[in-house]
This record gives structure tokens, sequence and C-alpha cells, in this order.
């Protein structure tokens, strides 16, 4: 897997170039009627985040074993490095969504070539439907913001929360909240 770890170290230090770049925003051009444009902010904590991921990743690689299904499981864990970069540097709950969704199925794959036929099956079901759990929370809370606010787009959508009722902030606390513990791994 000299391949991954090449590319693992180049996505490092690309990230701590982003860091070191000091913070600023990066238009991607993308637009989709009614949410607003879609865009990178690099530095803050997402770049740190993104800088912690990549360093970890490429240090994984670099002292990690080679066995065969590894190496495949190993790429498949470079992929979902990608996508996880911009959902950490995303200013757009759509981008974020989007990206988050090509990590989880990527997790979801990873067992399908670590794993016998049958378990593999079970264990790729299992990690996606918990994931799709999630994806409900976090979806949840986007549309809320949304709604409020008008806008996907982050920082604008946080802030209009401020104005929610109780009840619909807490509906939103929740969501994000399910949303952190599935993705970080914490279910049972």
């Amino acid at each position: 897997p000299l391949l991954a770890v090449v590319t693992s170290g180049l996505a490092t230090v690309s990230a701590g170039a982003l860091v070191l770049g000091m913070e600023r925003e990066i238009h991607l051009g993308l637009w989709l009627p009614g949410t607003g444009t879609m865009g990178l902010t690099t530095g803050g904590v997402g770049g740190y985040v993104a800088l912690a991921t990549s360093l970890a990743s490429f240090l994984v690689l670099l002292l990690g074993h080679s066995r065969a299904r590894m190496m495949t499981a190993t790429t498949i864990a470079v992929v979902a490095l990608s996508p996880a970069s911009v959902a950490l540097l995303a200013d757009h709950f759509l981008l974020r969504y989007i990206a988050l969704e090509i990590v989880a199925l990527c997790v979801a794959a990873i067992p399908l070539v670590e794993r016998a036929r049958h378990e593999a099956g079970r264990r790729a079901l299992t990690a996606y439907v918990v994931l799709r759990v999630g994806d409900a929370g976090l979806l949840t809370a986007i549309l809320l913001l949304m709604d409020v606010s008008g806008t996907l787009d982050i920082d604008a959508a946080l802030s209009a929360a401020a104005a929610l009722p109780r009840t619909r902030l807490s509906w939103v606390v929740g969501g994000m909240i399910l949303a952190v513990w599935v993705k970080a791994g914490v279910w049972p």
C-alpha cells in the first residue's frame, strides 16, 4: 500500500498548507436553486480536525500491515479521507451532508472486504443502517435550521437558531447530538 501511504501523506501536507494559509473562503461554484453558494472555509477548527484526521491516517498507513484484504480496506479508507476533509471544511449544510454520505458508504463497504462473506454482509448492513439513523438526526436539524434561517449556509443557519423556541431548538440540538454520536462510532 505504498500508494495509499503517499496519497495520505499528500493529503496531510495539503491539509497543513490549508491550516497554515490562514482562514479564508473558497467558493466551489456549486449551486442548486434555493440552496445558496457552496464552499470550503480553510483554517479554524474544521481545518485543524482535517489536518489531525489526515495525519492520523498517514501514521496508521505508514506503520500498518499489508495483508491482501487489508489493502482493499486501506484503499477504501483513503478514498473516504477526501470527503471527510470536505465535510470538515464545508460552509454549507448540503455540501457537508453529501460529503458525509460518501464517507458513510465507504465505512459500510469496509466490512465487505475485511470479513467472510456471510458475516460481512450483516456487518455492512448494520453499519449502513446505523449511519442512516445518524443521518436522520442530522437531516432533521438541518431542515429545522433552514426553516428558521431560509439558508443552508452553516454560519447563518446556526446564528438564526438563537431565535428558535426552546422546543424546536431541542429538536435541532438532539438531531445534532444523534448525528455526532453515530458518526463518532459511539453506538453500541
